[in-house]
């Protein structure tokens, strides 16, 4: 069963210069970012891994050693924090507390499954080579048997989840637009 938390939409002030803008989140648009942070609880202190990773439909996929700390803990079945953050731009405002920053961010909480079998590994791995930069797999050595028997490939289906976004300029009050320096949104 999915379930989407929606995210606290921010009070709206009105503008004379230009409103901001709360987008509709959307947990698509965070599928192009090549990096993750990873965050499990599966000892006294939780920790946080930066990663790359993929989404193919509905899974994420995240591969790596199966020597390290976060593949071993993941594949044990931990529940774990996935957050992506992508800064769209600066705001600038009149005053210091009208500063912002324009971005698309999501949170996803799960459990990984390990990936088993040549064939899922190596669909798994071209699509992490093609997420990079398209077109790539053709242009590349495919993976050995020992480079497939050298990586581990999670799964994490996207069961929770949660997006949210800002877009817009500052939204100071009115008499703040009149004096200098002014707003602008820098991308």
């Amino acid at each position: 069963m999915s379930h989407f938390i929606p995210p606290i939409a921010p009070k709206s002030v009105a503008s004379p210069i230009a409103p901001t803008t709360i987008a509709k989140p959307s947990i698509k648009s965070w599928t192009k970012p090549l990096c993750a942070k990873w965050d499990s609880w599966s000892t006294a202190l939780p920790f946080v891994v930066p990663t790359n990773y993929v989404r193919v439909g509905d899974k994420l996929f995240l591969h790596g050693s199966p020597a390290s700390r976060l593949m071993k803990t993941l594949a044990s079945g931990a529940p774990f924090c996935l957050s992506v953050t992508l800064l769209d731009g600066i705001v600038f405002a009149p005053s210091a507390m009208g500063h912002s920053v324009n971005y698309r961010s999501v949170v996803v909480m799960g459990k990984a499954e390990v990936i088993e079998g040549h064939e899922a590994k190596l669909a798994a791995m071209r699509d992490f080579v093609e997420h990079v930069i398209h077109g790539r797999w053709a242009q590349v050595r495919p993976p050995s048997e020992n480079d497939l028997k050298a990586t581990m490939v999670l799964a994490v289906p996207l069961v929770e989840a949660s997006a949210k976004v800002r877009t817009g300029f500052a939204v100071d009050d009115i008499e703040e637009y009149n004096a200098p320096p002014g707003q602008a949104s820098c991308p």
